[in-house]
């Protein structure tokens, strides 16, 4: 499934806009599209943004894996896996897709000043 963003209605969500509302227009959609207006300046906004785009459905960009160091610890080889994974990075006019759920939008609200939103059917 391709997305044809031509066709959405995209929805800022900048100011003091009432997400309730917002909630209300999406309700009837599966999936929610996620456009990236400008960048974020925080930190705890670009994890949040780089979380979400992690869950895209639609076309997920190939992450890179960490690095495993391999060496030898006691006489034996000894492999340290690195924590985490790789968040993909954030561009503006990007677009993701990512499953509705009753956080989400909660979760966007945080952002709202730098993304906009749209409602996708599956």
């Amino acid at each position: 499934m391709k997305l044809n963003e031509s066709k959405l209605k995209w929805v800022e969500l900048s100011g003091n806009q009432d997400l309730a509302a917002v909630r209300e227009s999406l309700r009837a959609f599966d999936m929610v599209a996620i456009k990236l207006l400008k960048e974020p300046t925080n930190h705890a906004a670009r994890t949040t943004l780089r979380h979400h785009f992690a869950k895209d459905r639609l076309g997920p960009q190939p992450l890179e894996r960490k690095q495993v160091s391999t060496k030898r610890r006691g006489g034996r080889l000894w492999e340290h896996r690195p924590k985490g994974s790789a968040l993909p990075d954030l561009v503006v006019g990007r677009t993701c897709v990512v499953p509705r759920d009753s956080n989400l939008l909660a979760s966007l609200g945080s952002v709202r000043r730098f993304i906009a939103v749209a409602g996708v059917s599956a």
